[in-house]
C-alpha cells in the first residue's frame, strides 16, 4: 500500500498516465517519468508536470486541459474525452459513417459501461451534438433527446450528472453545450414538453460532484428560456417550481439576500465579510457598494432592512457604545426580527472584537448566538453560512 492506495490502484493509475501521454502524443512526447503516492508524475525533456490522483491535471499536460477536481474514476473518464477529442476513438454515438447511431438510453449506459473511459468518450460525444457549428444544429440537439429520453432512474440521473461533469471540467469553455444539455431534457410523447423535474435532479446531483461548475452552469442558464406549449418561461423558473431542487442549488438560482450593518470603526471587517459571503454566492448589501449618488442614504437604508432576509450585525465595543446610524440600524433590525415568527432567524449577530465583553451586547439582541469571528474568523464565517442556508425561508 502508499498512501491509502493499493497496489492494483496504483497499477491503474500508472496505466492512466500512459493512455493520457498517448494522448497528449499528438501535440508532444510525454511520458511517465515516476509513480508515487500522489499519483505520477508525466515529463518532457526537463519540463515535469504533477497529475494527482484524487486533485488535478497539470494544466501543461495538454492545452485543452483545464484545472479540475478528479478522483481516479474521473481521471479515467477524462481520459476518455481526450482519445475521443485526439480522434483515438471513434466514440459512442457517431458509427464509421459519421452517421448518429440508431440506440435508445439503455444500448448507450451499456456501451459506456463497457467501454474504457466510457463517461468521457460520450461528454465528448454530447458536447458535439449540443455545441452549435456551421449549418442548422437542431437534428442533432433532437437526437440528444432522442438518447436520453429514458434516462429517469435515479442511477440514470446519477450518470447523465456524471456525463455533464465532464462536459464541464472547464466550465466557461462549455458551458452553452452545458445549458443545452439542461435544456434538451424532454418529456411527454412527442418529447416535446421541458422535464423541469428532470433538469433538477440532475443539478441536485451535478451539485454533490463539482458545486462550483454546477454554480456556473445556473449562470448561463439564466439566459435559456422554453416556449413549448404557451408563453415563454425561463428555464431557472420551471426548474424552481418543479419542487424537486435541493437547497444548495435553489440557493443558485436564487440566492440569499444579506445586508451587513456596522459602525464606520469596523469597516475593514464588514468589508471582509461582504467579500466572503459574495464569494458563498449571496446576494450581500453593504453601503459603500450599493448606494448610489442621489439616493437618501438613510431611507435606502431603512427599506434595504425591511426587504433582506437576513442581517449580518457586527458587534464591537465601539458600535455597542457609540450613538449613530448603526443604532437606527440596530432597531430596525430587532423590529424586524419580531415580526416574524419565534424559530425563524433574522438577524445574525457576529463578534469582530476579540476585546468585546459578551456581557455588554445590546438589549435587542439578547439570547441570541453570536459568532465569534474574533476568535476564529474561519469557523466564525461557516457559522454565519450554515445559519443561511439552513434558516432561509423556501425559495
Amino acid at each position: 500500500m502508499s498512501g491509502g492506495l493499493s497496489d492494483e490502484e496504483l497499477a491503474a493509475i500508472e496505466a492512466r498516465a500512459r493512455d493520457v501521454g498517448a494522448v497528449a502524443g499528438h501535440r508532444q512526447a510525454w511520458r511517465v517519468h515516476r509513480l508515487d503516492e500522489a499519483g505520477f508524475v508525466v515529463q518532457r525533456d526537463s519540463q515535469e508536470v504533477l497529475v494527482r490522483a484524487g486533485t488535478s491535471f497539470g494544466q501543461d499536460l495538454a492545452e485543452y486541459v483545464a484545472q479540475a477536481a478528479l478522483d481516479l474514476p474521473r481521471l479515467v473518464a477524462e481520459v476518455g474525452r481526450l482519445r475521443k477529442l485526439a480522434g483515438y476513438d471513434k466514440g459512442l454515438v457517431w458509427d464509421a459513417d459519421d452517421r448518429i447511431i440508431d440506440q435508445d438510453w439503455s444500448g448507450l449506459r451499456r456501451r459506456i459501461e463497457e467501454t474504457h473511459g466510457g463517461v468521457g468518450i460520450v461528454a465528448a460525444d454530447f458536447d458535439e451534438l449540443l455545441r452549435y457549428g456551421y449549418g442548422q444544429p437542431g437534428h442533432r440537439r433532437k437526437a440528444f433527446t432522442r438518447l436520453v429520453a429514458g434516462a429517469t432512474e435515479d442511477d440514470d440521473i446519477e450518470l447523465l450528472a456524471e456525463i455533464l461533469a465532464v462536459m464541464l471540467i472547464d466550465p466557461w469553455r462549455a458551458n452553452l453545450q452545458g445549458g443545452w444539455f439542461i435544456h434538451r431534457l424532454r418529456t411527454g410523447d412527442g418529447l416535446e414538453a421541458f422535464d423541469a423535474g428532470r433538469a433538477a435532479r440532475v443539478l441536485n446531483r451535478l451539485y454533490d460532484v463539482n458545486d462550483a461548475t454546477a454554480s456556473v452552469l445556473v449562470e448561463t442558464l439564466r439566459a435559456f428560456v422554453t416556449n413549448e406549449g404557451g408563453p415563454k418561461r425561463r428555464l431557472l423558473e420551471l426548474i424552481r417550481e418543479s419542487g424537486q431542487l435541493r437547497r444548495e442549488v435553489a440557493m443558485l438560482i436564487e440566492p440569499a439576500r444579506v445586508f451587513v450593518s456596522y459602525c464606520r470603526e469596523d469597516e475593514a471587517d464588514a468589508e471582509r465579510i461582504y467579500q466572503a459571503l459574495g464569494l458563498q454566492g449571496f446576494r450581500v448589501w453593504k453601503d459603500t457598494h450599493d448606494l448610489l449618488p442621489g439616493e437618501n442614504w438613510e431611507s435606502k437604508i431603512r427599506r434595504t432592512l425591511s426587504e433582506y432576509e437576513f442581517a449580518v450585525i457586527c458587534l464591537s465595543r465601539t458600535a455597542v457604545a457609540k450613538r449613530g446610524f448603526f443604532q437606527v440600524e440596530l432597531k430596525v433590525a430587532a423590529r424586524m426580527q419580531q415580526e416574524r415568527a419565534e424559530d425563524d432567524v433574522y438577524i445574525i449577530p457576529v463578534r469582530v472584537d476579540p476585546e468585546l465583553d459578551a456581557r455588554a451586547l445590546p438589549s435587542a439582541l439578547a439570547g441570541l448566538h453570536v459568532a465569534d469571528l474574533a476568535a476564529d474568523w474561519d469557523d466564525g464565517l461557516e457559522q454565519v453560512v450554515r445559519t443561511i442556508v439552513t434558516h432561509r425561508r423556501v425559495v
